[in-house]
């Protein structure tokens, strides 16, 4: 029987992905929103200003700056008529932390090479793995070379070597002949030639005293951008145990490298980046070595409000934005400007513009949450806090998608690179797509979302803690953040140089708009992705 035309106008608007709702598809006016977003609004670029000012200091977590930051952000929202969600109704969502902070100058190296003594500074020859470690200083160990670390039935560099009591040091990656890359690990596996492995191995499994490894190559090529977090402030969430890491693994650069092996050291390295045998031997030097450590409670804040849904309120999508970063450090204020006051105010933006909606009486079917997260850059502890915690009202199970966007301002107008959203549920990448396509608004590179990209984004911003619960996400971000080049000028990334008058705010509102465009697909959509 042939359809009626009434059966094919309905066909042919779920075959576009046009499953809008009846306000939408009957006022014949344009979404308040959608208009609302034509320019980015004066208030957005001021707040994106105020948050990367050095009045907030780099908005390190637990610090004024960053309650100043908080504030900022609900007073906006305030403004704005949206209601808080949190528990209490409030915007704020607080949760403990212990913090926890290396005092460099109690740190140190001492390399003894025969009557002579040289102290070595952290930072400058090597780095501490501080988050578990405890303080304590070893004196005057031997030192032995244990090749890659690796022990396996397969390939063995401590093979009658007499480990305990001795500091390792050894060298990033695998030898290219092992056929088995990884073990099974707890839930995971681990990977032969990676800093995990070597630790077990070395601390745990030959008790040794100490650790040291060369060569780790994103730390390497990033050895001073890297200061802030490694000699900054350590976080973890209150509630999290953990283990004590009761011996020290270090980090070495290529000057401590020169000083143990001297003229080997360059050979040794590229035999190591060849993946090529390297024979263990004992080193004619000794090391000491002492960690020095604080530790206190404190606690921090998310920043979240919502839109209800007009009939479908139990079932939520999720806008989420880090709004912390790195502080003061080394008397220079890192700003944050594109990491990530960008992805705050493009969610405030959107935060608006579903507001000009509501107060039209055309918000989405379904709720929105948005969520400002704190204590990203110290392990993604605010969202992951989140969804511990989630506000009674919303379930888990309930939550269709979380969309997140971590420094969205900077490089190409036109690109933006999409992460992690065919992972868990391929609609929702298709979806985005189609979203984007109909707008025409940007190049979506999916080149960060190959699982074998060595920069591991998917799991290195707030959408990973929502992953990993199996909701389905997707990640936008501008890739300065592996833009690596040391002579680029777009090299800001963990910088001082990360400043607000950097931002492209065409693209800041671009991104903006297809948020809201496909937070008003996937909330009005007649079915769940």
């Amino acid at each position: 029987m042939k359809r009626s035309s009434l059966g094919s106008t309905i066909a042919l608007l779920f075959l576009l992905g046009a499953c809008r709702t009846p306000a939408q598809l009957g006022s014949g006016e344009p979404l308040p929103g959608r208009l609302y977003l034509n320019r980015l609004p004066a208030w957005a670029d001021s707040v994106g200003q105020m948050l990367s000012s050095d009045s907030l200091s780099g908005r390190l977590s637990t610090t004024p700056g960053q309650r100043r930051a908080a504030q900022l952000l609900l007073d906006r929202l305030r403004s704005l008529g949206l209601p808080g969600a949190a528990e209490d109704g409030s915007y704020l969502q607080r949760f403990p932390v212990r913090v926890r902070l290396l005092d460099t100058s109690r740190t140190y190296l001492v390399l003894h090479n025969g009557e002579q003594s040289r102290p070595l500074s952290v930072g400058r020859y090597f780095y501490a793995l501080n988050e578990y470690a405890l303080p304590g200083r070893w004196d005057t160990l031997q030192v032995l070379f244990a090749g890659y670390g690796i022990s396996t039935s397969e390939h063995d560099d401590l093979a009658g070597l007499d480990a305990e009591g001795r500091i390792l040091v050894v060298f990033s990656g695998a030898p290219r002949t092992l056929s088995v890359r990884h073990i099974p690990f707890l839930d995971d596996s681990l990977d032969l030639g990676g800093a995990e492995y070597k630790l077990l191995n070395a601390l745990f499994v030959h008790r040794a005293a100490g650790l040291i490894i060369f060569e780790e190559p994103d730390l390497l090529e990033n050895w001073d951008r890297l200061r802030p977090n490694l000699l900054g402030p350590a976080m973890r969430l209150e509630a999290e145990e953990g283990f004590a890491l009761e011996r020290p693994l270090l980090f070495g650069h290529p000057d401590l490298g020169r000083l143990l092996f001297g003229e080997r050291y360059e050979a040794l390295r590229d035999s190591a980046r060849l993946g090529a045998p390297l024979t263990p031997a004992a080193l004619p030097v000794r090391l000491s070595v002492q960690l020095a450590l604080w530790e206190r409670r404190d606690s921090t804040e998310n920043v979240l409000a919502y839109v209800p849904g007009r009939n479908r309120a139990d079932q939520w999508i999720v806008l989420g934005a880090h709004y912390d970063h790195l502080g003061v450090f080394d008397g220079e204020v890192y700003p944050g400007a594109d990491d990530n006051a960008s992805g705050s105010v493009a969610l405030l933006s959107v935060a608006a513009a579903l507001a000009e909606d509501w107060r039209a009486g055309r918000q989405p079917a379904r709720s929105v949450l948005f969520a400002w997260y704190s204590a990203e850059e110290q392990g993604l502890l605010g969202s992951e806090w989140l969804v511990r915690h989630l506000p009674r009202r919303i379930q888990i199970r309930r939550v269709l998608a979380k969309i997140n966007v971590d420094m969205v301002g900077r490089t190409s107008a036109d690109t933006l690179y999409l992460i992690g959203a065919a992972r868990l549920r391929p609609a929702l990448q298709t979806t985005i797509e189609s979203v984007n396509r109909r707008l025409g608004l940007f190049v979506l590179d999916l080149s960060f979302d190959d699982p074998a990209h060595p920069a591991r984004l998917y799991e290195r911003s707030d959408q990973y803690s929502w992953a990993q619960r199996g909701v389905p996400v997707a990640f936008f971000t501008d890739g300065m953040g592996e833009n690596w080049t040391r002579q680029s000028p777009l090299d800001d990334y963990h910088r001082p140089t990360d400043s607000w008058e950097k931002i492209n705010r065409e693209k800041l509102r671009k991104t903006a708009l297809l948020l809201y465009e496909l937070v008003r697909e996937l909330a009005d959509r007649v079915r769940r992705l």
